[in-house]
Formats: C-alpha cells, sequence, structure tokens
C-alpha cells in the first residue's frame, strides 16, 4: 500500500512540477510586460500568487477536438511507422542484397519535418490535401522516426534468433521465424510504444506548419502569440495544453514499464 501510494506521489509530482514551471515562466512574462487593464490579477500580490497557483481548467476552447486531431495524427503515423519497419527490418534481416538500398532509404529518413513540408509546399503550393495524411507521412518518413524504429527492430531480430531455443529449433527443422515470434512481437511492441513520446513531439511540431490542423501544437502556438504580440493572458490555456501533453507522455511512459516488467516476469 506504501509502495503504490509512493509511486503515486511520484507520477503526480512528475506531472504537475515540469507543468507548474511552465506556469510560473509564462506568469511571470505576462506580469512583467504591459498589458491591458483587462488583466486584473496583476493589481494586487494576492490576485497575482492566486493567478499563479489556482488553474482555470476550462479556460482552453476546443481543447479536446485539439487533442483528438494529434491523437489521430500521432497515432496513425505510428501504426504506419510499424508496418514499414516491420517490412523493411524483416527484409534486411532475410537477406543481405537488400541492405544496402534499405540503408538508403533509411538515410533519406533523416531529413528534418520542415523539410518534408517544404517538398509537399514545392509541389503542391497551399493546396496540400487532406492535411493530416501528409502530416502523419511527412512523420513517418522525416525526423529520423523511420530509422531509428528499424533500428530498434533488427536489433532485437538479431538478439532473438541467436538464442538457443531458436537455434534447437532450427536444428529441428523448425523456422526460426516460427520459433521466435512470439518473443519478438512482444519485444517489438515495447520498442514501439517507447517511441510514441517522439511521434507526440514531431506531430506537435508538423501541426505548426500545417495551417488547417488546429491541434494542440498550433493551438500553443496562438496563445504564445497572443502573449507576445497582444500581451493577452494566456496563463491557463498554455498550462493546461502542456499538462495535457506532460500526462500523455506519463501514460505512455507507464504502459512502457509495465510492459518491461512483464517481459522481465516471462
Amino acid at each position: 500500500m506504501n509502495k503504490q501510494f509512493s509511486t503515486f506521489i511520484n507520477n503526480l509530482l512528475l506531472l504537475l512540477v515540469p507543468a507548474y514551471f511552465i506556469r510560473f515562466v509564462i506568469w511571470f512574462i505576462t506580469l512583467k510586460i504591459n498589458t491591458g487593464p483587462e488583466i486584473i490579477w496583476k493589481e494586487s500580490s494576492y490576485s497575482a500568487l492566486k493567478k499563479l497557483f489556482i488553474p482555470n481548467i476550462f479556460a482552453q476552447d476546443h481543447l479536446l477536438y485539439g487533442l483528438l486531431i494529434t491523437f489521430s495524427i500521432t497515432i496513425s503515423a505510428w501504426l504506419l511507422c510499424i508496418i514499414l519497419s516491420s517490412f523493411l527490418s524483416s527484409l534486411s534481416f532475410s537477406f543481405k542484397i537488400v541492405r544496402i538500398p534499405v540503408g538508403i532509404i533509411l538515410w533519406f529518413s533523416n531529413f528534418h519535418l520542415f523539410f518534408g513540408f517544404l517538398f509537399l509546399f514545392f509541389l503542391w503550393g497551399e493546396n496540400i490535401e487532406p492535411d493530416w495524411l501528409w502530416a502523419a507521412l511527412i512523420v513517418v518518413l522525416c525526423n529520423g522516426s523511420l530509422q531509428s524504429m528499424t533500428k530498434k527492430f533488427i536489433e532485437q531480430m538479431e538478439q532473438i534468433f541467436t538464442k538457443r531455443y531458436v537455434l534447437f529449433a532450427e536444428s529441428q527443422g523448425i523456422s526460426k521465424w516460427r520459433a521466435g515470434i512470439k518473443e519478438l512481437s512482444i519485444k517489438i511492441i515495447y520498442c514501439s510504444i517507447e517511441l510514441l513520446p517522439f511521434f507526440l513531439l514531431s506531430t506537435i511540431i508538423i501541426e505548426l506548419v500545417f495551417e488547417r490542423l488546429r491541434g494542440l501544437g498550433s493551438i500553443l502556438l496562438d496563445n504564445i502569440i497572443n502573449i507576445i504580440d497582444n500581451s493577452y493572458d494566456r496563463i491557463d490555456e498554455i498550462f493546461m495544453i502542456v499538462l495535457l501533453l506532460i500526462a500523455i507522455v506519463r501514460i505512455i511512459k507507464l504502459i512502457s514499464d509495465w510492459l518491461e516488467s512483464e517481459l522481465k516476469i516471462n
């Protein structure tokens, strides 16, 4: 019971401390810049401290819609990358002749996200549709996502297919893929979940250049611009977006840790 409570407190602190640090930075900037008379909480120290520590959780409009957009692109890119990485890693591991072509493909996937967008913009201008699909493809095919996942899959294949039980099964005429597929599948799922926060971050970045994609990245950028250009109060809005993103990353980390512990037990 004490261990569960300690784990709960630890996860709560890991969630709130970075979120409140960001909140403090935005609060301090808003406090120091010249703002309009509508920001009444700056008139007294008590109101300012209350503003810092007590957020309005309903301040941001369309937050759930933005989450849906970001989540859809992230999961689409992640699943597509798993499929492509599984194919490329299996191909590269099984046939030495294709390792160089696969390596070239993976090298081209190292270009920055913005390069992928500029390439599409050069081809079609502003008429890039459907936005979410191209955004997901850029996340997969740029920024090294495909290369990282494929290399992790190949590493798992090399480790599993050299284990004694797989070698023994192969000596008995059983395919190494049939013998090791169960462990390989679990390890691939674990590696994929481990990389999921990277896909979320890439989605947040790519949303900034697709104007019609009103995901969390676009909403966050709009709030920051409103503070810089118009001196508006956007503390609660930015805090809720940051808190939501950190919560998603923590949930992914907990799932990854749980899966790792299950793998060790098995």
